[in-house]
């Protein structure tokens, strides 16, 4: 969270940027009465025009620049204010575009920076992501085929290999772990008794394979050296033969 100080610095830069473009926007209105000798007080010009942003401001007295004179037309404040206007409303629409695509780039990022947090913290938690992958098994039942859908195979199936996997690797006692993290889910979940006896099965079948094999590459690490095919003693020195 931002402290207090943060904010009254944010704050007070955006008063001072919005007084600076007041002051340019004055300028700039009361430069384009003067320079095109319009009708009428160059206040109540500004007044008309100063909620307009500069950029168009600028922008409908280039249009202009080429017409508005005593010669070509007459009453150039009017024809200002209706060329002002069309290039205020496009380019309102173009900003406000610019700025929904902003505010959704933002809105993506922020929400793929949330699914890494997330995705960081289970991965952290491997019993977190075990249940996680218990809910998404669980998920894939069907009451028309009376069983998980492909058989479990899926992102649930997933979790649960990477969960088996890091409490494998990290627990002491790996089948109590999920064992334990399996009562927390059972007791948790609200489902027909043949979901929970699908979603189990699915699950000693992942636990079995992924301690196994973590349990053979152990053992593997712990004896890396090989005996000798042959143990037979060299043969005596000469002087000792026969």
């Amino acid at each position: 969270m931002a402290s207090r100080e943060l904010l009254d610095d944010i704050a007070t830069a955006q008063r001072e940027r919005a007084v600076a473009e007041a002051r340019s926007k004055r300028l700039t209105l009361e430069g384009i009465h003067d320079a095109y000798q319009m009708e009428g007080s160059r206040e109540a010009f500004v007044r008309a025009h100063r909620n307009h942003a500069l950029a168009d401001i600028q922008e409908a007295e280039r249009r202009i620049r080429r017409y508005a004179c005593r010669c070509h037309i007459r009453c150039c404040d009017r024809y200002f204010a209706a060329v002002l206007r069309g290039v205020a409303g496009s380019a309102r629409a173009q900003r406000a575009t610019q700025r929904g695509q902003r505010i959704l780039q933002r809105q993506q990022s922020e929400a793929l920076q949330r699914f890494r947090d997330d995705e960081t913290a289970i991965a952290n938690a491997p019993a977190t992501l075990l249940q996680r992958g218990l809910d998404r098994l669980a998920a894939q039942w069907s009451d028309t085929l009376g069983a998980l859908v492909a058989g479990g195979a899926g992102i649930g199936r997933a979790d649960l290999r990477n969960a088996c996997e890091a409490i494998g690797r990290t627990a002491p006692l790996p089948d109590d772990a999920i064992e334990a993290a399996w009562r927390t889910w059972r007791s948790n979940a609200s489902l027909r008794s043949e979901v929970i006896d699908a979603v189990r099965r699915v699950l000693d079948t992942v636990r079995n394979d992924r301690l196994s094999s973590l349990r053979n590459s152990t053992s593997t690490a712990r004896n890396p050296i090989l005996r000798p095919q042959h143990n037979s003693r060299p043969p005596p020195p000469s002087g000792l033969r026969n």
